[in-house]
């Protein structure tokens, strides 16, 4: 469990105020698994997905701000939450963008504005094709540059 303090712009974009109004507010994500079913000889089969909070360190409040589905409109684009789109997408959001301030900003306002556009483009198959095709390019450079730095991390 990963907790960061927002400050500055980010409080701006929050989803819900703190009930002691003491404006100390962190984001904290948490890896949790989704039981979806069992493979022909018994197994239990689990799928990864990541619940984002905002926490209050001051009263200890903790309230969901995403989970399962947090990354709305590709989830709507691709029909799913289990996507392979949708895991490297979700891996920036927590390796990348809330690890810093401005990324915490993004991520807010992203949480704030993106469910109503995701029920639009879950209405039209149009709307979830060129959602795809813009995101398909950028979710390769994300997987390239995962896998560039993975390589560089073994060969040290």
């Amino acid at each position: 469990m990963e907790a960061r303090k927002k400050g500055g712009l980010g409080n701006m974009f929050a989803t819900k105020p703190c009930p002691c109004k003491c404006n100390h507010t962190t984001i904290i994500t948490e890896q949790k698994q989704q039981y979806t079913g069992e493979t022909k000889s018994g197994r239990a089969i689990y799928k990864p997905y990541t619940v984002t909070y905002e926490y209050c360190k001051e009263c200890g409040h903790k309230w969901k701000i995403a989970g399962g589905t947090a990354c709305f409109i590709a989830t709507a684009a691709y029909g799913t939450p289990f996507a392979y789109e949708i895991n490297v997408l979700r891996e920036w959001r927590d390796e990348s963008l809330l690890k810093n301030p401005l990324g915490h900003v993004f991520v807010n306002f992203y949480y704030h504005i993106s469910p109503p556009i995701a029920k639009l483009i879950e209405k039209s198959e149009f709307s979830k094709k060129l959602v795809r095709a813009f995101l398909t390019p950028f979710v390769r450079y994300l997987k390239k540059r995962r896998e560039s730095v993975n390589k560089n991390n073994k060969e040290r």
